[in-house]
């Protein structure tokens, strides 16, 4: 077995565990919750880019199917395209990501009757723009990873809240508002979450590639 079938192993085995931890519920509903799963799916887009991207939704996909899940709902949707758009985030042009998806949710959030009561909600989603901007200023923070991974989980927030808009039962207004500070804080504990969790999988990969290079090592000498 060489190192890439290590790799995919791990990553099936991190999504299987991940998947099935509950973080915290999302508002509004009892059955659909963030699960580990969202600390880990953005960087199946980031080491596999488009393919990655790709193998997250078909996992997802076909996890549901041998499960015996046999309704696919707004709620499961949900939970699944905006993951989904966090992996392809680092496949498209930053300004994809970070400028013209946000832009686009913040007018569709706020043209909703709920949501422009509660425009203070969508205002979040302003911050991947600004990142963006920074490229522009003396800063250059857009490059850094921690600002990718914050960029990347502020879409799939972007997203997935104007589906949650637009198709699940009204909330009222006040409650949008209401959520702001805990969404702000919430996008931060995921983007801490993905860069950790980068640093593992960098470190297990080295971990492998060790015995690896002893074997191959090994082969050479055996072979001459």
């Amino acid at each position: 077995m060489n190192l890439f079938i290590y790799s995919f192993i791990g990553i099936v085995a991190s999504f299987i565990i991940a998947i099935k931890t509950p973080l915290f519920f999302m508002v509004g509903s009892w059955a659909t919750f963030f699960s580990a799963v969202s600390t880990i799916s953005p960087l199946s887009g980031y080491f596999g880019g488009a393919v990655g991207g790709i193998f997250y939704l078909a996992f997802r996909l076909m996890w549901r199917l041998f499960f015996g899940v046999t309704h696919v709902g707004m709620s499961w949707l949900i939970n699944i395209f905006p993951g989904w758009c966090s992996t392809m985030f680092w496949s498209f042009p930053r300004a994809v990501g970070s400028v013209f998806v946000p832009f686009v949710s913040i007018c569709l959030f706020i043209m909703h009757p709920v949501g422009g009561q509660a425009f203070v909600y969508a205002l979040l989603w302003l911050i991947p723009i600004a990142l963006y901007a920074s490229r522009y200023t003396s800063m250059h923070i857009e490059n850094a990873f921690f600002t990718q991974a914050l960029c990347s989980t502020f879409v799939a927030h972007a997203v997935g809240s104007v589906m949650w808009l637009y198709g699940m039962p009204a909330m009222k207004p006040e409650v949008w508002i209401l959520l702001t500070p805990i969404a702000l804080a919430e996008r931060f504990f995921f983007a801490v979450g993905i860069t950790l969790a980068r640093l593992v999988v960098i470190y297990l990969v080295d971990i492998a590639k060790v015995p690896l290079t002893y074997m191959k090592t090994a082969i050479v000498r055996i072979a001459r």
